[in-house]
């Protein structure tokens, strides 16, 4: 989880090799897992929700990625359909 100073948010990527080359250093004992967008829009979703979590898409090393709000999040998952 990242910490920012408005939002407490969970790191996606476009695919397993970004997010591999993401997790060093103190990131290193994370594993990179792929979820389905049928698991996304039925569990992650709407359980970031209820922890009042956000996304944050693409981080990079410095740590600065886009911040979305889980419902953000899906609905520009919709759109790329």
């Amino acid at each position: 989880m990242l910490n920012t100073e408005d939002e407490d948010c969970i790191p996606v990527w476009p695919n397993k090799e970004f997010a591999e080359d993401w997790a060093t250093e103190e990131w290193s004992h994370c594993t990179a897992e792929a979820i389905s967008l049928n698991k996304w829009y039925e569990r992650w979703s709407r359980g970031l929700e209820e922890d009042e979590l956000s996304v944050v898409v693409f981080p990079d090393k410095e740590l600065k990625g886009l911040i979305l709000f889980p419902d953000e999040f899906e609905e520009a998952l919709k759109k790329q359909k």
